[in-house]
């Protein structure tokens, strides 16, 4: 524990913690109001020493005798090691989560063939390739973003390969990005699963695309997000019901007052019970608003410029349901696919102020299986720092006497032999060089021609 504070530079709270016997993974059973009477004075110190402490696990494995002679040894299946490298853990923190020295894992990973490292075997040529390809689908995500993306590639270079290569393809993107950081407030949750924050955006509504998405407040990992043609209640539920399957049961959902989460707060209240489902303004749902901007950066301004370039140069009106139809039938499968592929890379990638990444963060926790608690004040729960109310009344206020319309899917009638005509030539994995017009143009003339 004492390693812990002094990393944290909490020095001052090492006599009370030795006096009290706290070790690492009690920290994150313990109340706001526990770490106060602690000496945690503030919720920037709460959350710091808990995403530290996360880590540590006072849960041994068994150890098993081999043989006759020697002593016995720590019983760690492969799949576990294997497992937890491939989630992006340190050695370090690996040794922490299994209560044993790295000395041991090391040995694991001899006895396993398991390596922590393969560097792919690429020349410049291709990587800068692959590279190119990434910025046009992605072209606002920084390298971090850009080499868990590469990852998924069975692409693995070292970060200072990746940032020279970047330097080269993508000088003014970097400088545009350096522009472009925000200064970020003070959280507090207790641990993974704890709180759920979920939303819809709206950036592509003009086109009737609809984003649905939730994350975990302590880890920030992105439980669920997906593009819809509607924000229906049903729909927005089908949604966090995947995420629940996935990520498992959340303790606590934190959302806005719309409609469509009308679903979700029903199902909360039924299976966790009052207090489960936290409702307030949007400015107070902070967790998942951040993420929002992340998602546009990442995928969704993209789409943004491209529909407003198709509706200039009059290849796309708005007002038309059969334009609405074919945009969609092209452009909503390749949204939803370029999302998945920017969760599983968010997932993946470091965070800046706690050094390691949104799933070794869940991950964990949860090999921590920490304890539930109750809450002093729950409407303030998972609220990013102090906000000052009347600073942004003003900017909210209209929005919240006029509730979030419920936008539903238009539907047209589409002729079987038109559906064949759009799979065989606009099919869900189409690839274009020039964004998908072509597609889209080509989708269009088979509606309008059957």
């Amino acid at each position: 524990m004492e390693e812990v504070l002094r990393q944290c530079r909490f020095e001052r709270l090492i006599p009370v913690f030795q006096r009290e016997n706290i070790s690492p993974n009690l920290v994150c059973k313990l109340s706001s109001f526990e770490l106060q009477c602690l000496g945690v004075s503030n919720s920037q110190e709460m959350m710091k020493l808990r995403t530290y402490c996360i880590k540590y696990s006072n849960v041994q494995p068994d150890r098993l005798r081999r043989g006759e002679a020697g002593p016995p040894v720590y019983e760690i299946p492969k799949e576990i090691i294997a497992s937890l490298i491939e989630t992006g853990f340190k050695i370090s923190e690996i040794a922490k989560l299994l209560s044993v020295s790295e000395s041991t894992v090391y040995r694991r990973m001899r006895m396993y063939n398991i390596s922590k490292v393969n560097f792919t075997d690429i020349n410049d040529n291709e990587l800068q390739r692959e590279i190119n390809d990434l910025l046009t689908n992605f072209p606002r995500c920084g390298e971090n973003m850009l080499q868990q993306m590469l990852k998924q590639k069975d692409i693995w270079i070292p970060r200072s390969r990746l940032r020279e290569n970047l330097c080269k393809l993508d000088e003014d993107g970097i400088a545009e990005r350096k522009r472009g950081r925000l200064h970020r407030r003070v959280y507090n949750v207790q641990a993974p699963n704890h709180l759920w924050h979920v939303d819809t955006n709206h950036k592509l509504i003009r086109w009737r695309f609809i984003i649905l998405g939730g994350v975990d407040g302590f880890s920030r990992l992105v439980t669920f997000l997906k593009c819809e043609n509607n924000n229906k209640a049903e729909t927005v539920y089908k949604s966090f019901m995947d995420g629940v399957k996935a990520y498992g049961m959340p303790l606590r959902v934190r959302s806005d007052q719309g409609r469509e989460n009308i679903l979700i707060a029903d199902y909360m209240l039924a299976t966790r019970g009052p207090g489960s489902m936290i409702t307030g303004k949007s400015v107070h749902n902070q967790r998942i608003e951040r993420l929002w901007r992340d998602v546009y950066e990442g995928v969704l301004s993209l789409h943004y410029d491209l529909f407003y370039f198709m509706e200039d140069q009059h290849l796309l009106d708005i007002l038309n349901p059969v334009h609405i139809y074919a945009l969609h039938y092209v452009y909503l499968p390749k949204i939803n696919e370029k999302l998945n592929i920017w969760q599983e890379a968010w997932s993946r990638h470091k965070l800046r102020t706690v050094k390691t990444s949104p799933l070794c963060l869940w991950t964990a926790g949860n090999i921590n299986n920490l304890i539930t608690f109750q809450l002093d004040d729950p409407a303030n729960y998972g609220v990013d720092g102090t906000i000052d109310d009347n600073e942004i009344e003003n900017n909210h206020e209209r929005a919240d006497l006029n509730p979030r319309p419920i936008f539903s899917s238009e539907i047209i009638p589409v002729s079987e032999r038109c559906q064949e005509q759009l799979i065989l030539h606009c099919p869900s994995d189409w690839t274009s060089s020039n964004y998908g017009i072509d597609i889209y143009c080509t989708a269009l003339d088979i509606i309008k021609r059957y």
